[in-house]
Order: C-alpha cells, then structure tokens, then sequence
C-alpha cells in the first residue's frame, strides 16, 4: 500500500481507504478487537509464565500468536 500510495500521491494526493461493515457498528467491532488484543495477552502471559518451556521455546511461542 505505501508504494502504491508513493507512487500515486504525485497524482492523487493522500489515499484514504474506507471500510463499511453491515450489521455491526463501530463499537461492536471495537470490543471485538479488544477481545481479540487482551485473550492474546493472557496466552503471552500464559506463555511468559510458565516454567515449563525453555526460552526459546516461549520466543516461537509467542512469535507464533504474532504471525
């Protein structure tokens, strides 16, 4: 999107994608992202936490739940 956006701004100006989703409303999506963030968090806690795993093993972890 940036080269896109570097190679048409000389045409366009600043591009600006909008998205429009029926049947939920802004802040309904809202708290679906905040649900989403904060069970990552826990299991990155989780992970983080557990004396289990080698230091490695909590780095693929939790580089797996970024991916």
């Amino acid at each position: 999107m940036e080269w896109t956006q570097q190679k048409l701004h000389q045409y366009l100006g600043r591009v600006r994608t909008v998205v429009e989703f029926e049947g939920i409303t802004g802040e309904e999506l809202h708290q679906v992202f905040r649900e989403e963030a904060m069970g990552r968090l826990q299991a990155i806690e989780d992970i983080v936490k557990n004396r289990d795993l080698t230091n490695g093993e909590k780095v693929a972890l939790i580089s797996g739940l970024l991916s």
